[in-house]
């Protein structure tokens, strides 16, 4: 079988198809309690640091390890019964 990470792009694009609105993808923070307090662990924290930063934002947008999607329901009129 076949596994497709979509972009961010296909992200976006596939929440406002189902109806949401304002959505946003951004990188999502990575844990890792078991890895303790060593270099790697120390990494992952500045990780979560800097991916917030406009320049490295937009890079893990395109190459990140995980995104997060956020985005509202959008209001709809309720029909009466």
């Amino acid at each position: 079988y076949r596994l497709h990470v979509p972009s961010a792009r296909e992200l976006r694009r596939e929440f406002l198809r189902a109806g949401y609105a304002d959505v946003r993808v951004e990188p999502a923070p990575l844990f890792a309690p078991h890895w303790g307090d060593g270099p790697a662990a120390r990494g992952l924290d500045a990780y979560n640091r800097v991916r917030r930063w406009p320049l490295i934002r937009s890079g893990l947008r395109l190459v990140g390890p995980r995104l997060l999607v956020r985005a509202s329901a959008r209001a709809t009129a309720s029909k009466p019964i």
